[in-house]
């Protein structure tokens, strides 16, 4: 079996979906917050990606584990990130098109020290099907 090659990454916990956008004249925006977590989540990301010598995937799945560590106890979901996080990953270069990444929520746990969520992201294996 080969070995994997895999992607580390501790990002800020990422703006909800509920919070991130505003409606003007029907059309969807980032607000100021969510343009501000984006880019700094992006920068983060592409000096891992130099760092880590990833390799931008392209039309391949990528399993990307998600551990979630929140900044106190209140009740939050995990999945209501995920469309600011792969947005920003997909930006950042990770992978060609964010419908390629297959999220799995691994954990969540408090942290006040230090909220952010650690990602674990590597290429799934390709298994042959027979018809």
């Amino acid at each position: 079996m080969s070995k994997r090659k895999e992607l580390l990454l501790s990002l800020p916990v990422p703006i909800t979906e509920n919070h991130a956008y505003f409606y003007r004249m029907g059309r969807k925006n980032l607000n100021t917050a969510a343009k501000k977590w984006m880019s700094n989540a992006e920068e983060i990301t592409r000096g891992e990606i130099k760092r880590q010598h990833w390799e931008t995937t392209a039309k391949h799945k990528v399993v990307v584990e998600i551990h979630t560590y929140w900044p106190d106890a209140r009740v939050r979901d995990t999945h209501n990130s995920y469309k600011l996080l792969f947005d920003a990953l997909e930006n950042a270069k990770v992978f060609d098109n964010d419908r390629y990444a297959l999220a799995r929520q691994i954990d969540y746990s408090i942290d006040r020290e230090n909220p952010r969520v650690d990602l674990k992201i590597y290429l799934k294996e390709v298994t042959e099907v027979e018809p």
